[in-house]
């Protein structure tokens, strides 16, 4: 999709950019509507090159010194095993749970496709008495 920039818009991407806001946080803005983070990371970056005086660089802060707060984070591990395992257990995957088995997750492995087993126990509200206890504490 091409999009021709506006004298106004390059002026307000500026402006956020200079005020702290994230590229996608200027691209959720009205005057954007229709643009992708990434044409305005493309933007901020010609425009970097054409008005080097214009646009402040970014300094990266320390950890704990964020300059937003983060909406979303993503946590990723490698892989998690036993968690809180019911004894009776072997682990099914999710193509093999039954709909009356337990949906509380034993393994995960959170790599290309993430493959996840559930504990599988036969049980009556979604959870076997051994995870039920544990997730309502």
């Amino acid at each position: 999709m091409d999009h021709k920039w506006t004298e106004e818009q390059r002026a307000r991407a500026i402006e956020l950019w200079n005020r702290g806001y994230t590229a996608t946080q200027i691209a959720l803005e009205p005057e954007f509507t229709g643009l992708t983070r990434n044409s305005v990371v493309g933007q901020i970056w010609r425009l970097r090159v054409e008005y080097p005086d214009r646009i402040t660089r970014r300094v990266r802060k320390p950890p704990g010194e964020a300059p937003y707060l983060r909406r979303y984070s993503r946590i990723r591990t490698k892989k998690l095993i036993g968690i809180a395992t019911n004894p009776d257990s072997k682990g099914v995957p999710l193509q093999k749970l039954k709909w009356n088995g337990c949906h509380f997750i034993v393994s995960s492995d959170y790599s290309r496709s993430p493959t996840h087993l559930y504990c599988g126990v036969v049980c009556a509200n979604g959870y076997c008495p051994h995870h039920a206890k544990q997730m309502h504490h």
